[in-house]
């Protein structure tokens, strides 16, 4: 075995502690991409709006290609990515839209995407909706659910199912939620910190019980999908 390598006991990775370690890298990198991009100056909206996607998103999709090709155990994508079932899809979407209602309830969502353009820059807001409702959530689940909790799981197996996935779901919940305080500047309304821990959960716990991807990524599209169409209304 090479150094991190588990005894085969894993199911999701092969060296789950070094995927981890990835998982550590690629947050780190956001946070210094956030830092460095943070008084960047382009000339058109729209372009600094997709440069800002791309400059966010680049490591936590770097870390994931690396641990998932370095780290995964055979079959991994077929698995884990590929497959599913119409509970999945259910279960996403359907929990998805009442996580979404029961946010809106406790800290409705307020304020506009249009108003922060003015009447020029639609493309602008074009580029942070579409990233906001599918590239997004697509990159955080990748890396929060199929990468930390499914290495967490892999190297908290040996406590038990129960508590492998309390463990991964609170660890990487947050981790999840740090993150997005972090990119936010340090300080949040009650519910930008509450949307963050309702979609780790969900997506969290989702993961641990289907061990697939499916599920919470269309829970995670779902509820970013109707918070944009709210700030767009």
């Amino acid at each position: 075995m090479t150094p991190g390598e588990s005894p085969g006991s894993s199911s999701f990775y092969r060296r789950p502690w070094v995927a981890l370690l990835w998982v550590l890298a690629g947050l780190v990198g956001t946070g210094l991409a956030a830092v460095l991009w943070r008084n960047a100056v382009l000339p058109e909206p729209w372009v600094a709006q997709l440069a800002n996607l791309v400059v966010l998103s680049a490591p936590m999709i770097v870390a994931t290609a690396i641990a998932i090709a370095v780290c995964s155990t055979p079959g991994f994508l077929r698995r884990v990515v590929f497959s599913g079932t119409w509970m999945d899809v259910v279960l996403g979407i359907g929990l998805g839209l009442a996580a979404r209602a029961l946010l809106e309830v406790v800290a409705p969502t307020t304020g506009s995407l249009l108003a922060g353009f003015g009447y020029i820059s639609y493309t602008a807001v074009v580029v942070i909706a579409l990233g906001a409702a599918f590239v997004t959530p697509v990159v955080e689940e990748f890396f929060f659910r199929g990468v930390a909790v499914a290495a967490l799981l892999d190297v908290c197996a040996t406590l038990g199912r129960g508590v492998a996935g309390t463990v991964a779901v609170a660890l990487s919940t947050s981790a999840f939620v740090a993150m997005h305080v972090f990119l936010a500047g340090g300080v949040v309304t009650w519910g930008q910190l509450l949307a963050p821990l309702v979609v780790g959960l969900g997506c969290g716990i989702l993961f641990v019980v289907t061990g697939r991807l499916v599920s919470s990524l269309l829970f995670h599209v779902v509820f970013n999908a109707i918070g944009v169409a709210l700030l767009i209304w």
